[in-house]
Parts: C-alpha cells; sequence; structure tokens
C-alpha cells in the first residue's frame, strides 16, 4: 500500500473524529466536503483511475451534502437535535466507505498491475434472437410507458401514477425500469462493436431519442441521466478523450442538470404548464441544479428516533432484497420496504399508496443493528465498490464489460439515496444483459501467452 494512500485514509479518519465535535448540520456537511475535496485532489495527484470513487463522492454532493449544507436551519427546524446525529451518521458511513475503498484499491489493485495468464479475445456476432430480443424490449418500454409518460407531461406525477395498474404491475414496472437504464447503451454497443456501423454515436441517439424523451415526459431525472449516460461510456471505450471532449461532456451534463432540476420542480402540475408558464426562470433558484431535495437527512432522523424507542430489526429489512421479486398478489402479506411502513408508522398524514422515502445507502443497516452496524457496513460497502472497480479496470478481453459498468455507475451512484432500490435495478439490468448475451454468439480466440500489464494507476 503506498505511504500517501495511508496519509489520506488516516486524515479520513481523523475528519470521522472530528465531526463529533460540532453540533451544527452545516458544520458537519462541511467536515463531510472537505474531505471529498481532499480525497479528489489525492486521486488526482496520484493518478489514480478511481472512477467509481469520484462517482460516489458526486453522488454524496449531489443527494445529501449540498441540501444540508445549505438548508441545515431548515432541517433543524423540521425534525429536531436528532437531526444532528442523522447528519454525524450520514457523514461518518460516507467517509468510512472511501477510505475502505481506498485501502481495498491500493492493496489488490498492486497486485493486479501485471499478472502472466492466457489471454483469450472473445469476438461477438449477433443472431437473429438478439436482434429479435432488442426490438422486443424497444416496444415493451414504448408500449407500458407512453401513456404515463403523455399524462405527466400534462397532470404531473400523479396523474401518471393511475397509467401503471394491474395484477402483473410490479413485474412490468422492474422490467421496464431495467430496459430503461440498459437499452440505450446496449443499442450503442450493437452498432459500435458488432454491426461497426461508422457513425454509431450520432446514430446511437437517434435511436435511443424515442427512449430518453418518454423518460423525460415521465419526470424520472436520474434515470433519464444515467440512461444518457451508459450511451457516452459505451461510445467513449477505448478512445482518447481530448478537451474539446471534455468541454462537450461539461456542457452536456450542465443541461442534464438544468433539466432534472425542471424535471423535479413540475412533478406537481405537470411539465407543459410549468414550462409554458416560464416558471424555472422566475424561481430564480438556479443554484438548486447542483443538488437534489431527497430529504435523507430528515429520512435517517425519523430512524434514530424511532429506533431509539424500537427494536432493531437484526436483518430482517436487509433481507427484503432477497423477497422484494415476488408479487404481492401471490404474496399478500409480504412485508414492506422501510421507506414504506416506517413513515406511516411515525407520522398520522395520509400518504398515497406508492409514496416512501430515502434512507441513504446506510440506512437499512442502522434499522437492522443501529450505528455500529451501518459503520461496519460502511466499510464493507467501499470494499465492494472497489472489487467492482478492480473487475471491470481487469476484465480487458471481453467488450461486453462495457455494457456491465454502464449499469454499475447508476447503481453506484443511486445507492448513495437507497441502496436496494439500486440494488433492485441493477439485478434487472443484468438479468435483460445476461439473456441478451446468450442470444450472441460468441468465440474465443486464443493468442500468445504473454506479460499482461494492467495500469490501474
Amino acid at each position: 500500500m503506498r505511504i500517501s494512500v495511508i496519509c489520506q485514509v488516516i486524515i479520513l479518519w481523523a475528519l470521522c473524529i472530528i465531526l463529533f465535535l460540532f453540533s451544527s448540520i452545516r458544520t458537519v456537511y462541511i467536515i463531510g466536503l472537505a474531505g471529498t475535496v481532499f480525497s479528489f485532489l489525492f486521486t488526482w495527484l496520484l493518478e489514480l483511475r478511481c472512477r467509481l470513487l469520484l462517482l460516489w463522492q458526486g453522488a454524496f454532493l449531489y443527494i445529501v451534502g449540498i441540501e444540508g449544507i445549505i438548508h441545515h436551519e431548515e432541517i433543524l427546524s423540521r425534525y429536531g437535535s436528532s437531526s444532528i446525529i442523522a447528519a454525524r451518521y450520514l457523514v461518518l458511513t460516507f467517509l468510512l466507505s472511501v477510505s475502505a475503498y481506498l485501502i481495498m484499491y491500493s492493496v489488490f489493485g498492486n497486485r493486479l498491475k501485471s499478472f502472466s495468464s492466457q489471454k483469450q479475445m472473445i469476438k461477438y456476432k449477433s443472431s437473429i434472437i438478439t436482434v429479435a430480443a432488442v426490438v422486443l424490449a424497444y416496444l415493451f418500454f414504448l408500449s407500458y410507458n407512453i401513456e404515463g409518460a403523455y399524462n405527466a407531461f400534462f397532470g404531473g406525477r400523479k396523474a401518471a401514477g393511475r397509467s401503471f395498474g394491474g395484477e402483473l404491475s410490479f413485474i412490468f414496472h422492474a422490467a421496464s425500469s431495467a430496459i430503461s437504464m440498459t437499452l440505450p447503451a446496449l443499442l450503442s454497443y450493437l452498432l459500435k462493436y458488432l454491426y461497426r456501423v461508422k457513425r454509431y454515436a450520432l446514430y446511437s441517439f437517434l435511436i435511443s431519442f424515442p427512449i430518453f424523451f418518454v423518460l423525460f415526459l415521465l419526470g424520472t431525472r436520474l434515470v433519464l441521466l444515467f440512461s444518457v449516460l451508459g450511451v457516452l461510456i459505451v461510445i467513449l471505450a477505448g478512445r482518447r478523450i481530448r478537451p474539446k471532449t471534455v468541454i462537450a461532456l461539461l456542457l452536456i451534463g450542465i443541461l442534464g442538470l438544468a433539466l432534472a432540476d425542471m424535471m423535479v420542480k413540475s412533478r406537481g402540475t405537470g411539465l407543459a404548464r410549468y414550462a409554458l408558464g416560464f416558471e424555472y426562470f422566475k424561481s430564480g433558484e438556479f443554484l438548486s441544479t447542483l443538488y437534489t431535495r431527497e430529504g435523507v437527512t430528515g429520512a435517517v432522523t425519523m430512524l434514530v428516533d424511532y429506533f431509539e424507542n424500537n427494536q432493531h430489526l437484526f436483518g430482517a429489512q436487509s433481507a427484503f432484497a432477497f423477497i422484494f421479486w415476488i408479487p404481492r398478489s401471490v404474496w399478500p402479506s409480504k412485508p414492506s420496504m422501510l421507506g414504506y411502513w416506517l413513515i406511516r408508522e411515525v407520522r398520522s398524514i395520509r400518504y398515497g399508496s406508492s409514496h416512501s422515502i430515502s434512507f441513504g445507502f446506510a440506512g437499512d443497516a442502522y434499522a437492522d443493528f443501529g450505528f455500529f452496524g451501518g459503520v461496519l457496513f460502511a466499510l464493507l460497502f467501499g470494499c465492494v465498490l472497489a472489487i467492482l472497480e478492480l473487475k471491470v479496470v481487469s476484465s480487458l478481453s471481453d467488450s461486453f464489460t462495457v455494457l456491465y459498468a454502464a449499469v454499475l455507475y447508476p447503481f453506484v451512484f443511486l445507492s448513495m439515496r437507497s441502496l436496494q432500490t439500486s440494488l433492485f435495478s441493477l439485478i434487472g439490468s443484468i438479468l435483460f444483459l445476461l439473456v441478451v448475451r446468450k442470444t450472441m454468439v460468441f468465440k474465443p480466440q486464443n493468442v500468445k501467452r504473454e506479460r499482461v500489464a494492467v495500469d490501474i494507476h
């Protein structure tokens, strides 16, 4: 392990201790911001290719950190002094996950820097079944979501919800969610690697535009952003990124954040009324494009208050990940997710049947085993992220790996808001990719035994 990485981990752990010296939500989140900036600068100076780590840090700032810094007084007045404990817990678990990532990446990354192996380059070729599977997935997504997109555009999120129902709605919605973040990247992959279309970048966006447009009308901002990101990952894979490309990506990112902010603010009335009234420009809150108000701090505060007087779940909440796929029509008494039942038990307000809240990536661990359970889970989660990073980096012989990376990025980012929901989407996306991969014709091609250098630094 590098000395520089050890020093970085020590500083992050020191920040974990320091944050307990302050009783201000803003100060606690500023410490989290300082740890993020410090870690980013070290990663950049050491030229570590920790792509998932950078994404994880961005997720913390966008989903949790900036909201806590700007709206700290509102959070404190609404949720009370327990919100300070919640803020400490969120920052602590985040910093610990970053430190665990760095340790795991440094230890195992050096072992993968060079090794000898028999390499096999896998060459894929699509079949008729591949084309049929992609076309059917494309048509299913559009047919399932088009009515809801129309209603959401003119009437908001509640109007869209009335379009999705029936006994099989859970299965259809899960399939639609998996396809939405996977299919555009898959289409780009087919054009680039299998059919070798010369202007694959342009055609990738043209073919995927109907999917992007439906997601835009539905108001699912983060799904839309990562659906576009998946296409960009496939397009840029193996290419040298030039300064003009970076500038173009920054402009796309700024436009995407502005659209995402507009989609959030128009959920109540519908995008059509919101845009025609120029409400986005009237509000003047352009800073809100840099973060999202998910209310994770307030949600974790509810956890702290509830389990102060109630027994922890001792693994029952985490076990929901193994039974989520069972439709309620088959198992009527199936347990509900934490974000669904807790808010109804804590508050007397009547909520819609689909309303739930998110507790961050370590919220389920707190519900199961309390504060120390969350600490241990944060360390484990950081190690898992590093292993996923190294697994993607070391899988150089299979071009299909770029699609796994394309669905891995949204999982990591959205896990900062809700780990279980992100895990459900990831499982669906991977299953869809595995099915498509099985329809392809592929043949491993042996090459000479040689020393292969995998430079991860």
